[in-house]
């Protein structure tokens, strides 16, 4: 034992088991946890490096494996699998920091299932660990034989497990799979109040790597958390996913929704090719020359709480023409509404999380209490100074009256999305008769505060903290969801795009969108990883429209045709 503790560079292996009762039965679940040795190392080193690791004197050691450093924070959580195929692929070595865990698919068991197996070391408050594959092996086997208290060492499935370890050493033919923990990058200023945002300080979603040293053996890199297929779900395409549905096993169903399922209202997104923030052109809106140049190098400052404190009126001439629309419902719901409405008819549903501001869920049929709206919607506005609220049709109104019409310029038409795609302008009829010349100085006037406030929509500005009603999603029923579908979002900024990330590991998860999206938020679609992840690339509505065939569900949706956009009733 001592000689194999020696090899283990002195490390001390620390086994708990937990047994768990429940109706079907007790499981043993085996965990592992690593204390640190005083003489470690403390190794901080970057994403994507490719020099030599820094000894704790200074010297430099092996070259590493790693990843080229991404032009942009690269997909997450990453996985690095090394192939072991041979003996002498034993001997190479790996650095592990407290971001990473390390686990054998081929030590998988009840307690420790596939698609990644046994954690063989486990994150823990140590800085890093320097050793090989085969010292991993060792500890571990030691661990089973000396560190399980007298009354479990007869049990079989320990007995089993170091004979499965001590097989992986005589015979190497197995995997070896690093876990990265990594932070998510944030978007804006602000996070919701009390909420504790794990980005790094500079939004950047920089985390310390872990790596396998140069040496033999196959290293590949694999982004994102397969979980485990259901026994339902017998293939991940849209025919496996109805059967999945109809099958009785799915009971709570999730949409995270974004602005790309309003496409078909006639409301672009904010960052496509005829987006708002490509489109935009600040000389038309009422600014100083310097507010114009900011807005020039960043689009996305006009609908900023910043440039709101500093001067009202370029929000309000980009939501302008977006706010008449709503009032005068020229924006009506597209078949991804109607899908929702669907869901939650047949009691499905158990939550819809929008990033958009458009309200047209609730157009559909969704109820109120259903529908989250993280960015905050544009369907009612609120007095600066005293919080008292407008509803729409009054705001759009007082719009008319004190704020010109831009989208007679040829600006585009508002987004539907907040933070994420902002509002609008647009030419889809926004330009009458009734508009100023020029904006009201100051913006909107309340017409219940005595003290001189201004309204504005009730939506999240850059820069602002963003709906906290998500906190209880993503507790309370992401976690209990079996099915999340994810439409017309790039899942690219916190906190939606941590949606996935807080659903059981048996969640199926749909994300349909024009192009491929998904991975930075850990989904994983390619095989041979992939277990419930399903990726429909496409017109979001023309996916759905099959996937209501597949599930019969057909005429129903074809019953809301007089409801819908016009874009949506054609494909019916």
């Amino acid at each position: 034992v001592c000689h194999l503790q020696q090899r283990c560079c002195g490390r001390h292996l620390a086994l708990s088991r937990v047994m768990c009762a429940d109706e079907l039965g007790i499981a043993l679940r085996v965990y592992a946890k690593s204390r640190p040795c005083a003489a470690w190392a403390s190794i901080v080193y970057g994403p994507g490096a490719q020099h030599s690791v820094p000894s704790a004197s200074g010297s430099s050691g092996p070259g590493c494996h790693t990843a080229p450093r991404p032009a942009r924070p690269r997909p997450q959580p990453r996985r690095l699998i090394l192939t072991v195929d041979s003996p002498d692929i034993l001997g190479r070595r790996l650095i592990k920091t407290k971001e990473a865990t390390i686990s054998i698919p081929e030590l998988a068991d009840e307690a420790s299932p596939p698609p990644w197996g046994w954690q063989i070391a486990g994150q823990d408050r140590f800085r890093d660990l320097r050793c090989s594959v085969g010292d991993l092996l060792v500890e571990a086997a030691v661990g089973l034989e000396t560190g399980v208290p007298p009354w479990m060492r007869d049990n079989p499935q320990i007995k089993a497990q170091i004979r499965a370890i001590r097989s992986l050493q005589e015979n190497p033919s197995f995997t070896v799979v690093i876990h990265e923990h990594v932070r998510w990058p944030t978007a804006g200023g602000g996070g919701a109040p009390g909420h504790q945002d794990d980005s790094d300080d500079d939004g950047e979603g920089r985390a310390v790597s872990c790596c396998f040293e140069a040496g033999l053996g196959n290293v590949r890199e694999v982004f994102g958390d397969p979980g485990v297929s259901p026994s339902a779900l017998p293939s991940l395409d849209l025919e496996g996913l109805a059967t999945f549905i109809l099958s009785g096993a799915c009971r709570s169903v999730v949409l995270l929704t974004g602005a790309g399922i309003s496409t078909a209202s006639g409301i672009p997104d904010y960052r496509g090719s005829g987006g708002l923030w490509r489109t935009l052109v600040p000389e038309r809106l009422t600014a100083t020359p310097e507010q114009r140049s900011r807005i020039v190098k960043d689009p996305e400052w006009a609908a900023s709480i910043e440039l709101f404190r500093e001067n009202p009126l370029p929000l309000l001439e980009i939501k302008r023409d977006f706010v008449l629309g709503l009032a005068s419902n020229r924006w009506r719901p597209t078949i991804a509404h109607f899908f929702a409405r669907l869901l939650h008819d047949r009691g499905l549903l158990t939550r819809v999380l929008t990033q958009n501001i458009d309200g047209l869920h609730q157009d559909a049929g969704v109820p109120g209490e259903k529908v989250t709206e993280i960015h905050g919607t544009t369907r009612t506005a609120a007095c600066v100074t005293c919080g008292s609220e407008m509803p729409l049709h009054e705001f759009a109104e007082a719009l008319t009256r004190h704020i010109k019409d831009v989208s007679a310029s040829g600006l585009p038409v508002g987004s539907s999305s907040g933070c994420e795609s902002g509002g609008g302008t647009g030419d889809g009829g926004g330009a009458t008769a009734f508009a100023p010349v020029e904006s009201t100085p100051g913006g909107l006037p309340c017409p219940r505060c005595h003290e001189g406030g201004s309204m504005r929509p009730q939506t999240v500005l850059f820069g602002e903290p963003v709906n906290p009603a998500f906190q209880g999603v993503f507790k309370n029923e992401l976690p209990q969801a079996d099915l999340l579908i994810i439409a017309g979002t790039s899942i690219a900024v916190a906190p939606a795009g941590k949606a996935p990330a807080h659903v059981g590991e048996r969640c199926v998860r749909l994300v349909i969108n024009d192009r491929r999206v998904g991975e930075n938020a850990g989904l994983c679609f390619d095989a041979p990883e992939a277990a419930r992840d399903i990726m429909a690339q496409g017109d979001i509505d023309a996916v759905l429209v099959d996937l209501a065939s597949k599930l019969g569900w057909l005429s129903e949706l074809s019953a809301f045709k007089g409801q819908m956009a016009d874009a949506s009733a054609a494909l019916l």
